[in-house]
C-alpha cells in the first residue's frame, strides 16, 4: 500500500474590474465569480469544519482580488446583483 501526504492549494485571482462598467468584463463578472465559486467554496469549508472534518487546504488570494473583495462597494453591489 502506498502512503503519502496530499496538500491542496487553490490560487484565486481575478482581474481588476472595479469601475470597469458592468457586463461582460466589468463588476458583474466579479459578482458571478463570487456567487458561483467563492461562496460555494466557503460554504463547503464551513460545513466540513462544522462536521468535525479537516482538509489540508491552502487558499492563495492575489492582492488584486483581495483588494476588490475588501471594497465595501463591491459587497453592496453584490447584494444588489
Amino acid at each position: 500500500m502506498i502512503c503519502g501526504n496530499v496538500a491542496i492549494v487553490l490560487n484565486a485571482h481575478f482581474p481588476y474590474v472595479r469601475r470597469a462598467g458592468r457586463w461582460p468584463h466589468g463588476e458583474e463578472s466579479l459578482h458571478e465569480v463570487i456567487a458561483e465559486s467563492y461562496v460555494p467554496l466557503l460554504t463547503m469549508l464551513h460545513d466540513l469544519r462544522a462536521g468535525g472534518r479537516s482538509l489540508p487546504l491552502t487558499v492563495s488570494i492575489s492582492p488584486v482580488l483581495l483588494e476588490q473583495l475588501a471594497d465595501p462597494m463591491i459587497g453592496q453591489q453584490f447584494v444588489i446583483w
